[in-house]
């Protein structure tokens, strides 16, 4: 039910309880208010954090990407390199035979 307020004396209690109920929810909800803008700036710069340690993780993921590659290209040269000895082992053998 709401409280009415009134000018006479007779209501002033009324009144004023209705204020200091009214002024307590307004001091929670400011409390609140500061609580959440706290944990919002925490959690932006949490997310600024991750956002920075993201775009590292990415940089190295691709330079390891790359070095990776190239290890496996060379290792396709070594492959081929060996069986061009081979071959020419074999040919040098067939020769030697004839």
């Amino acid at each position: 039910m709401p409280h009415i307020i009134h000018i006479g004396r007779a209501n002033q209690s009324v009144d004023t309880q209705a204020f200091d109920i009214l002024e307590q929810k307004v001091t929670q909800v400011l409390e609140k208010l500061g609580r959440l803008q706290s944990e919002n700036e925490k959690l932006r710069s949490q997310a600024k954090d991750w956002e920075t340690r993201y775009k590292e993780a990415s940089q190295k993921l691709e330079g390891v990407t790359r070095e990776r590659d190239s290890l496996a290209e060379n290792q396709r040269d070594v492959d081929k390199d060996e069986r061009i000895r081979q071959k020419v082992a074999e040919l040098l053998a067939r020769l030697e035979a004839a």
